[in-house]
């Protein structure tokens, strides 16, 4: 299953749609699904501890790494459940765990682009933030084409409605989660 994953990341830089078909046909195991969740919040955890520490933020407000983890894995978790039942009131037919799968392998391939954009922050600064507005539009483009194929949908606009409002509905999430741990975002570990 590795090689199949690896062929299928290459694929996904040039035809995402295509590889979003062929990771589904895998038949991702479910007991697979939450390891990998994890693993994938925590790099994501990893590589923004790593950009903080190159180029520390303007702000004075510091967020723990446990609370960064909580943060960022209930964007990724309501994310997930809003392409799975947001695509399914639009007809599509993606289960939640696809739309988990779907949603850390787009994680995964994003990640070398974001360590990338990292080096060139580190280096030349100016550089970075165009690349990081080319990421931007190329992670919807591959966002929209894995939505796409989870629901089999064939439509560019109702894949593209998908993602806009599973990006609205993660945003309420994080807020309010922010205003769950409000009082502990500040501090250690």
């Amino acid at each position: 299953m590795e090689q199949a994953l690896i062929s299928i990341a290459r694929e996904a830089y040039r035809d995402p749609r295509e590889a979003g078909v062929r990771l589904l046909s895998l038949g991702v195991p479910t007991a697979a699904v939450w390891p990998a969740f994890g693993a994938i919040v925590l790099v994501s955890v990893l590589v923004g501890g790593i950009s903080d520490l190159a180029a520390p933020p303007a702000t004075d407000v510091e967020v723990s790494y446990f609370i960064m983890t909580v943060l960022l894995g209930a964007i990724f978790l309501s994310f997930a459940v809003g392409v799975w039942k947001i695509g399914e009131a639009f007809g599509g037919k993606g289960s939640f765990e696809e739309a988990m799968v779907v949603g850390i392998f787009f994680q995964a391939i994003l990640l070398p682009f974001q360590i990338l954009q990292l080096v060139l922050a580190m280096v030349v600064p100016a550089l970075a933030g165009l690349f990081g507005i080319a990421l931007l539009f190329y992670g919807v483009w591959v966002n929209v084409n894995f939505i796409d194929a989870l629901h089999g949908f064939a439509s560019f606009g109702r894949s593209l409605g998908v993602m806009i409002l599973s990006s609205f509905l993660a945003a309420i999430v994080l807020m309010l989660v922010v205003l769950l741990v409000g009082g502990s975002l500040t501090g250690g570990v």
